[in-house]
């Protein structure tokens, strides 16, 4: 591997040739180079290679792609859609939107939420935890679940990322993401 690998695996993965690999933004090959990197570093640690080729490649990364702000027709119709979805997209909407959280902070546990301190504890993000108030209006959620039993205020099935995009696309919303 040398220093041009590293260049050149950035246009080979955003154009890779047909029927290969899936194309990938130059921020997503910037991360596997990353990846790949880290993996050479330690062999260098160990003995195995004289130096690292990947280390400090130069490449900038892209901005990142400013996401569209939700209009209130458009909420209005995704909780509308969402009545004929299953019951955590509807649970998880509601804690995102009121709570303010994002998609993997809201499978909060139940033992981090005190309805009586009206508080939540944020699952952990950067190494961090973060608590706030609990939005009055999933005091309801919360109450329903913890009749359930359940262990988390949503509970994700696999591919929740998948079943978001799908479901947006469903609505004729496919430029909005969670």
């Amino acid at each position: 591997v040398t220093h041009a690998h590293g260049h050149d695996y950035v246009n080979f993965r955003t154009n890779p040739p047909a029927k290969t690999l899936r194309k990938r933004s130059k921020n997503n090959a910037l991360t596997e180079i990353k990846i790949w990197g880290g993996i050479m570093q330690h062999a260098v640690r160990c003995g195995m290679l004289p130096a690292n080729p990947l280390y400090r490649l130069g490449i900038k990364r892209d901005r990142a792609k400013v996401k569209p702000e939700i209009t209130r027709e458009e909420q209005a119709q995704i909780e509308k859609a969402l009545a004929d979805e299953p019951g955590w997209m509807a649970d998880s909407w509601m804690v995102a939107m009121k709570q303010g959280s994002r998609r993997s902070q809201a499978q909060i546990p139940m033992k981090d939420i005190c309805e009586a301190q009206m508080m939540v504890t944020l699952p952990e993000q950067k190494g961090k935890q973060h608590s706030m108030p609990l939005h009055p209006d999933l005091l309801p959620l919360v109450k329903r679940r913890r009749a359930e039993g359940a262990e988390y205020l949503v509970e994700y099935p696999a591919q929740i990322t998948g079943a978001w995009s799908k479901f947006f696309a469903k609505i004729g919303l496919p430029h909005l993401c969670y």
